[in-house]
């Protein structure tokens, strides 16, 4: 049928939350119902390599939208941040202060939305060359909904088409199949990929700053990854 097991998963655990409420107010539960189990799947999620963000930055587009989102996309993967952040970014925000090297720097100064933090971000050399193109603005903002269905086209037109398995949003649920990398792109992607791009570069700590993760663990769950960095410093020592 193309559920994912995750969706059964929690069908499953609103069945039995269900069933128990009924039972705690007096009614009769079959014999077997706690018998009924079902477990969570790692979450199966895309990236955008390296290589896939440079030929996105390559690519020439003709159309007015395609150009500006495709900007947006690359802010998106250099900035770690969400939609309800990255498409609020304005001039405004900006900052050049001197760093503790003697160079100067650009910083983004706003409040996350979704966890209210506040954040003195950096701004990434590939985000200042698309400000530097566009006279030191930032594109025009678009809603979610057609940002991720133009997104798509983007992915698409650049030659982001490689298939995948992933789950798409069909009537109201995933469904998980092999499907071309670009019909899996959605506005989380490019939070994802500058965390899965930068880990191991990056000090983990500094990486948490920006994407707003409270805690390593968090962080890794997100990435899907284990913490190889303490995996290595303890080999170290059976090494040495």
């Amino acid at each position: 049928m193309g559920y994912s097991v995750n969706y059964t998963f929690n069908n499953l655990r609103l069945l039995r939350i269900i069933a128990y409420h009924a039972e705690r107010n007096g009614i009769k539960l079959h014999s077997q119902i706690k018998l009924v189990k079902s477990k969570e799947e790692k979450t199966i999620f895309q990236i955008l390599t390296p290589a896939e963000l440079k030929k996105i930055e390559n690519h020439v587009f003709e159309d007015y939208d395609l150009d500006n989102v495709r900007d947006w996309l690359l802010i998106s993967a250099y900035s770690g941040q969400r939609i309800s952040d990255f498409m609020r970014f304005n001039a405004q925000m900006l900052t050049k202060e001197k760093l503790d090297n003697e160079q100067e720097g650009y910083f983004l100064n706003f409040i996350q939305d979704k966890t209210d933090h506040v954040l003195h971000l950096p701004v990434h050399p590939k985000i200042l060359e698309i400000l530097n193109k566009r006279g030191f603005q930032f594109p025009p903002q678009y809603n979610e909904d057609k940002y991720n269905l133009l997104v798509k086209t983007v992915c698409k037109d650049a030659g982001i088409t490689e298939m995948c398995y992933g789950g798409i949003e069909k009537k109201r649920r995933k469904v998980y199949a092999n499907y071309p990398k670009h019909e899996l792109i959605t506005s989380h992607i490019g939070r994802r990929s500058f965390a899965s791009n930068n880990y191991g570069k990056i000090p983990t700590p500094l990486l948490m700053v920006a994407t707003g993760h409270k805690s390593e663990d968090m962080f890794l769950r997100y990435i899907g990854k284990v913490d190889r960095q303490q995996s290595h410093a303890l080999a170290s020592y059976f090494y040495n």
